[in-house]
């Protein structure tokens, strides 16, 4: 499932805006054509010429207003507006013509009043001037190549199409009405009003582009609009950064392509301390070329609903295809054709379609928005990222995001997000200190097909952690991929959605991110694959581990989902924890890993190493909860749930009992019951119709008949980290175990290799047998004590009193039928039935001896190694007091004839029985 989300800031605008007070006319006004100017200084210089050519040969200065508009070339000296009246009013610099334009240096600065006036110039073809500088506040706005040209326009070189430096300051005005707009701007575009243009923009240095906090105002604005053509930026810092108290500005860059050289920093950031500001860099383009590129819009930014921007507008970094930026330019005219409004607007259109993105780095690529209301992001479909390290970074008290998008309507299997470097690569949507409860951030990839790839044995590191110091909740990681996945078989993939690193917090479970549109509640790590192939879980070259634990000192594990189409593969090492690891009352978290299609599988390896933990509370957390479906293992051998998957809580739970986590497998759900402080400290019951329901008395009496064996018994139980399991019947523990073996129904289970004893409470035949589950999980536990102790009854010593017992069993049979079947096996009605076939044949062969009902009916097996196992079983269990469902075989087991195989487990318990056997053969 691939979720509605954008990150962008849709339907918003950044803008750079002047309103200009027309000054009254006075009678010092120049208002005829380009060619009867003679210089000298007026209050307006208002040229309208329609005469074709527009040719002024001397300075043109004001006191108000200069504006030049000609149907034809212009061609004029230096332009200057003193603006030195004090009387309260300002003007500006209007230039506009279908042609060429050729100025000198253009100059709009104010000595007496507080604003500056701004500067517009409107170029048909080509625009050619010295410097152009503006002061407190004014515009730069340069449109370049409007009607025809394909020349790139260059800041630095005053050539064909181009000037020679730009440079304008902010006004001393921090008011909330800057705090969605930039105090002063510069924006510059070459091509046609439509758009489309391919000519470009250079930027010879750093130096040449100049917009500085003047006066003590918040940072301005940069727009360089290069349309279809390719922006160049030289090496070196551009800083619209805002100082102290003072707001940051913002840079937008729109071309096909972006060249940035060499070591490129763009600053666009803010104190920690200044209050709340829009300030942004953003990208748009389809290809973007750096060395080593630094982009930092650190600072809070507006919160939504601030009544400056409703929608809110982040301090942000982001980078985004071509097209999904745009820039609006509004400019406003009295009828004297003076220029009284200018509106540098930047859109975010959420009807433009993303499109591909291609970035080529041969440094490290560094971008952070850290603050409050703040994001980095991604938008492009596909995006192609390739270069050395990289670190994106979004940390803060609140809403705080970094993400990577292909947009909302993603094709199944299309082009998504292909991420190569050649380092690390990390990805932090993480808490700052000081973060309140809830107070989360969140990242997220959004894409179709994905791959990341990376030298050997470097990292890709996606991460939203709580704080790093306090008490803090963890965010949330949601990875929707609608193709398939691919990570590079020598790159390591981790994946924090962990609380606080020192203090207390808890990971999510569910949540809802409003701002963000989503409709659904989020887990901590949500990583959803719609293709294959298989995704690896662990750690190391090759795997993805996840991670959503507690805060260190408290707090509840997170909830982690893991959800493909071809299967999943959880490797020999710690692939997901979800645990509560304070030493306090937290829960463990939960685990859900789901393959969708048929016949593809979460696929466990068959190992004693630790893959998925959910534990609680080191003291009295309860564990949580871990569920697979279309669960197996790869080489035909049960799950090794209890080595492979831990869900236990806390230690005083040990002792006052109760629910301990969940295991559900295949839709067979096991609780862990807490019983006791030694081993063992929890049994399985996977017999619940409802894994929610208290155990019933009889499958709580498993727990204290393991615990009456002798506490050597058990100590090598614990060392092997035995696991006792009760299921309804045999199919139920196949299928939780993935392992087909078509086993019979039965009352008792073991594997030796797995550690674990099983019982039953339907038994053969389907008869109901849990009242006896005590005595059977007595035999396996015989079973798995023979096996830990260098397999006993191969031993001389049980051989003897086996062949012993054998020969009192078999007594003088078939000559005389002594002893008979009933002082053998009792008169129930099932030693009857038995007893009956005596003489006469079963399932292994001839039935000639008491011996042969006993291979036949109760051993069942006629195997040498098989038999000396399961009578060694039986005596242990014999011993331990607890009896048997079979009514016979519990009869011969207190008879005189079975009186070496008792005497042999009495030495072994340590000189007698267990304190329930009263019964002496």
């Amino acid at each position: 499932m691939i979720r509605t989300i954008r990150l962008g800031l849709a339907g918003l605008a950044l803008a750079a805006t002047a309103v200009f007070m027309a000054a009254p006319a006075m009678a010092a006004d120049y208002t005829s054509t380009c060619g009867g100017f003679a210089g000298g200084t007026y209050d307006n210089v208002l040229i309208n010429d329609t005469t074709g050519s527009c040719t002024i040969g001397s300075n043109v200065t004001a006191n108000f207003a200069i504006s030049i508009k000609s149907n034809g070339p212009i061609s004029a000296k230096n332009l200057t507006l003193n603006q030195a009246t004090g009387d309260g009013n300002y003007g500006n610099i209007y230039v506009s013509g279908p042609s060429t334009v050729v100025l000198g240096n253009v100059l709009a600065a104010p000595t007496i009043i507080s604003l500056g006036g701004s500067i517009a110039i409107n170029a048909g073809t080509t625009l050619r001037a010295g410097t152009i500088t503006t002061d407190f506040g004014g515009y730069i706005d340069l449109q370049v190549q409007q009607q025809s040209g394909t020349s790139v326009f260059v800041i630095g070189t005053t050539g064909t199409n181009g000037v020679g430096k730009l440079y304008t300051s902010g006004t001393n005005t921090t008011g909330t009405d800057y705090k969605a707009q930039g105090s002063t701007a510069v924006h510059v575009s070459n091509g046609p009003i439509a758009g489309g243009g391919i000519g470009g923009i250079t930027l010879t240095s750093m130096g040449d582009l100049e917009v500085v906090n003047g006066g003590g105002s918040r940072g301005g604005a940069i727009f360089l609009d290069a349309q279809n053509g390719p922006l160049k930026i030289p090496s070196g810092d551009m800083n619209v950064n805002g100082t102290g108290l003072i707001g940051g500005g913002s840079i937008m860059m729109l071309a096909n392509s972006v060249t940035l050289t060499g070591a490129v920093t763009l600053n666009a950031g803010q104190s920690p301390t200044a209050p709340t500001f829009s300030h942004q860099v953003n990208i748009a383009a389809s290809t973007i070329t750096y060395g080593t590129l630094i982009l930092n819009s650190n600072g809070d930014g507006l919160p939504v609903g601030s009544p400056e921007a409703p929608l809110g507008l982040p301090g942000s970094v982001n980078i985004y295809s071509q097209g999904q930026l745009t820039f609006q330019d509004t400019q406003g005219f009295d009828g004297s054709n003076r220029l009284t409004s200018l509106v540098i607007k930047a859109n975010y259109p959420a009807t433009v379609p993303f499109s591909s993105l291609n970035m080529i780095g041969t440094g490290a690529f560094t971008a952070t928005a850290n603050g409050t209301d703040t994001q980095v992001q991604i938008l492009a479909y596909p995006a192609t990222i390739s270069g050395t390290t990289f670190s994106f970074s979004s940390t803060g008290l609140n809403n705080h995001y970094v993400g990577i998008s292909n947009g909302n309507n993603i094709l199944v299997g299309s082009p998504g997000v292909s991420f190569t470097a050649t380092g690390n690569v990390t990805m932090d949507a993480s808490a700052a200190a000081g973060a309140q409860p809830n107070s989360i951030g969140a990242l997220f990839i959004v894409s179709g097909n994905a791959s990341f790839t990376s030298d050997q044995g470097k990292t890709f590191l996606l991460k939203a952690n709580g704080p790093p110091t306090g008490d803090g909740d963890g965010g949330i990681v949601d990875i929707d991929v609608a193709g398939g996945f691919t990570l590079d078989p020598g790159t390591i993939l981790s994946v924090q959605a962990n609380a606080a690193a020192v203090g207390s917090g808890k990971a999510q479970k569910a949540l809802m991110v409003p701002a963000l549109d989503m409709t659904n509640p989020f887990k901590a790590i949500e990583f959803r694959v719609a293709q294959g192939p298989v995704i690896n879980l662990g750690n190391g070259a090759g795997l993805i581990s996840l991670s959503a634990k507690s805060g260190a000192t408290g707090g509840d594990g997170g909830a982690v989902l893991v959800d493909t189409a071809l299967g999943i593969h959880v490797t020999q090492s710690l692939a997901v924890d979800a645990s509560a690891i304070g030493p306090t009352t937290g829960q463990g978290g939960d685990i859900q890993l789901f393959a969708e299609a048929a016949n593809n599988f979460v696929s466990f390896d068959y190992s004693r190493i630790l893959a998925i933990k959910a534990t609680g509370g080191t003291t009295s957390g309860s564990g949580g909860t871990v569920l697979a479906n279309q669960a197996n293992t790869p080489n035909l051998a049960p799950i090794n749930v209890s080595n492979s998957i831990q869900v236990d809580g806390g230690s005083t739970l040990w002792s006052t009992g109760g629910f301990d986590g969940s295991i559900s497998l295949n839709g067979i759900s096991c609780t862990q019951q807490a019983v006791g402080t030694t081993w063992p400290k929890s049994y399985w019951d996977c017999a619940l119709t409802n894994p929610t329901d208290p155990p019933t008395s009889r499958e709580q009496a498993i727990a204290p008949a393991a615990q009456s064996l002798p506490s050597s018994f058990k100590t090598t139980l614990s060392n092997m980290n035995v696991a006792l399991f009760i299921y309804k019947q045999t199919p139920d523990y196949e299928t939780f175990t993935a392992y087909p073996m078509a086993l019979p129904l039965v009352a008792g289970f073991n594997d030796v290799s797995s550690s674990t004893a099983e019982v039953f409470e339907n038994g053969p035949n389907q008869l109901d047998v849990s009242q006896y589950l005590q005595g059977d999980i007595m035999h396996e536990l015989g079973h798995l004590m023979d096996a830990y102790s260098s397999t006993l009854s191969q031993q001389p010593a049980f051989q003897g009193d086996q062949t012993q017992t054998i020969r009192n069993i078999t007594g003088r049979w078939p000559v005389t039928q002594d002893p008979t079947c009933a002082a053998l096996f009792g008169n129930s009605t099932d030693a009857q039935t038995i007893c009956a076939t005596l003489p006469g044949r079963g399932p292994l062969g001839a039935i000639n001896t008491p011996w042969d009902v006993y291979l036949n009916w109760l051993i069942q097996s006629n195997v040498a190694n098989t038999i000396s196992a399961e009578l060694f079983a039986e005596s242990f269990q014999y011993c331990s007091g607890y009896p048997l469902y079979r009514a016979p075989l519990q009869f011969v087991e207190g008879t005189v004839y079975e009186i070496d195989l008792f005497q042999y487990q009495a030495s072994f318990y340590g000189g007698a029985c267990g304190p329930q056997q009263q019964k002496q053969p």
